[in-house]
């Protein structure tokens, strides 16, 4: 009889461990067929999604692969593709209703459905190719108009995005100003390295308003948005506001008992999720780690590990989420700044490593499933 592997979620973890278990787990068990389900059958490398919305930078298809190509590779029999979204997950009776109302029956479930930002943000993938490619060229076509642009957060992302558009545009008429609930930008960083970072945007002319939430965001009749702030400030009447707050995962299929209040899977030691004993998670649904590629990645490649394991009837490996800091900045095209552990990583080496191409240049290789971010599958 066939086990059924259904992996809800196509992005950086969902295609690992789709690979992982086609190339390693099935050699040694062809029982085993994996059905992955994913509203688009093309990879988006979002993380190059804060210089994407400069326009001229990334043409669409530098962002966007296709990777049903990378599984032609593997039998016919040990792979199908359902090309849709997650509606309903039933533990009870192993099975998962996905949108067009097929209903798909498991023996295992992973859950590697990412997460997503607050007012439909291209950070992350939207709906579909379609959804996001429209949402950035429209974000492009504004970037270009504005005159005056607030980001609101002042985080990892909100400091790329702000960079990105100040590298672009210095002394070019725009003024670039983030709008953070703290004191520093990017808190998860070392104060004095978020202080390298913050001299950096000023010394692109980026405004920086601090210790300030923006509590309501009201588009009006002439294509503004009005921001009315936390503190006795006036609104603030901007041509574009991008908000980079508000992540969250995508689990509003699962049951309310497999989640936690703020929506994260709740797992456990081995990334199974917790009262289940065949549903597995990895990724930003998890809660686990900080929502970055680099943890989604090393939960994936620990899933793929385990449920070979639990396929070939061994015992599970405990998860140790990784207690070293790491975090790489990019500040503009040139610089940026980061910690690796106790080490404050240099500017040029996060152009090096990530400055450069915001790491689209792995993108094919990734989505044919030929590497990894740092390793090869």
């Amino acid at each position: 009889m066939t086990r059924t592997i259904v992996i809800l979620g196509a992005s950086i973890s969902g295609l690992a461990i789709a690979h992982k278990l086609l190339k390693h787990t099935y050699p040694q068990a062809k029982d085993i067929k994996v059905v992955l389900v994913n509203p688009s059958d093309r990879l988006y490398w979002n993380l190059a999604s804060v210089r994407y919305i400069v326009p001229g930078q990334f043409k669409d298809e530098d962002l966007f692969q296709p990777f049903l190509p990378g599984f032609e590779r593997y039998p016919k029999e040990s792979f199908e593709f359902i090309q849709g979204s997650a509606e309903k997950v039933d533990p009870s009776n192993n099975t998962v209703v996905v949108s067009g109302g097929q209903t798909i029956h498991y023996e295992y479930l992973v859950v590697a459905t990412g997460a997503s930002y607050k007012d439909d943000m291209p950070w992350k993938p939207l709906k579909d190719y379609q959804t996001t490619v429209d949402s950035v060229h429209e974000i492009q076509n504004k970037v270009a108009a504005a005159k005056t642009i607030v980001i609101g957060g002042g985080g990892a992302t909100g400091s790329e995005v702000a960079g990105e558009i100040a590298h672009e545009y210095h002394k070019k008429g725009k003024e670039v100003t983030i709008v953070t609930a703290n004191k520093h930008l990017i808190p998860s960083l070392p104060e004095y390295i978020s202080e390298i970072a913050e001299k950096e945007l000023v010394r692109l002319d980026v405004k920086i308003v601090r210790n300030t939430k923006i509590t309501d965001a009201v588009p009006t009749p002439d294509g503004k948005t009005k921001l009315s702030l936390s503190t006795n400030e006036p609104d603030m009447l901007v041509d574009l506001y991008l908000p980079t707050i508000g992540e969250k995962s995508n689990t509003h299929f699962l049951p309310l008992s497999l989640v936690n209040e703020s929506g994260d899977v709740l797992v456990d030691e081995f990334l199974r999720v917790r009262t289940t004993s065949n549903v597995w998670a990895a990724g930003d649904v998890t809660g686990l780690e900080s929502k970055q590629a680099k943890y989604a990645e090393e939960q994936a490649l620990h899933l793929a590990r385990n449920l070979d394991n639990v396929l070939q009837g061994k015992e599970p490996v405990p998860y140790g989420a990784n207690s070293m800091r790491a975090l790489a900045v990019t500040l503009g095209r040139s610089k940026g700044t980061g910690i690796a552990g106790r080490f404050r990583i240099p500017s040029i080496a996060v152009w090096l490593l990530k400055g450069r191409y915001l790491g689209s240049d792995k993108l094919k290789s990734i989505a044919n499933g030929d590497r990894s971010l740092v390793n090869t599958l």
